[in-house]
């Protein structure tokens, strides 16, 4: 429950930058460049993948053991839908850096970054609909309690909860 830690060590010497779980042994961690660890046994080992992304990756979400995605600079989302075997750009529509990535399901999903992006998806981003707002700040979180709930934090103390 988190009262030990014990240190894990993989073949990298970049910058982790987030990390997703599937299950007690599968975990997903990306880098602050292309590349993408996983582990499938609690993290004796570590798989390394490139993904194809052209800058740096913020954060890595699965929804479960096959379905994940990744948002990085530039705008860019990829996404895999079998446990990160092959991976695929996904059109976002914008250029700003996504910071952070959330789903509720597999479907249902919203990106976050700079300039007050807010990007929604609810077919398992085969399109994002843009839903920025009018903010200079970047939104460096976002997090769903059920599908009409979810709350975004940023830079300033910026705090943005769902209306309904």
């Amino acid at each position: 429950g988190g009262q030990d830690w014990e240190f894990q060590f993989s073949s990298s010497m970049r910058i982790f930058t987030g990390v997703s779980l599937s299950d007690i042994n599968t975990a997903n961690v990306v880098d602050d460049f292309d590349n993408i660890f996983r582990t499938t046994n609690g993290g004796a080992t570590w798989k390394q993948n490139a993904v194809g992304i052209t800058g740096p990756q913020w954060e890595v979400i699965f929804t479960d053991i096959d379905n994940g995605t990744i948002v990085g600079e530039l705008g860019e989302i990829i996404r895999t839908t079998d446990g990160g075997t092959n991976w695929f750009k996904q059109s976002s529509g914008i250029t700003e850096r996504l910071l952070d990535v959330s789903f509720i399901d597999s479907s249902n999903g919203v990106a976050v970054g700079y300039q007050g992006t807010i990007l929604r998806t609810t077919n398992a981003g085969v399109t994002w609909v843009n839903q920025s707002l009018q903010s200079y700040e970047p939104f460096n979180g976002v997090s769903f309690v059920d599908i009409k709930n979810a709350w975004i934090v940023g830079a300033n103390g910026s705090i943005i909860k769902t209306k309904h």
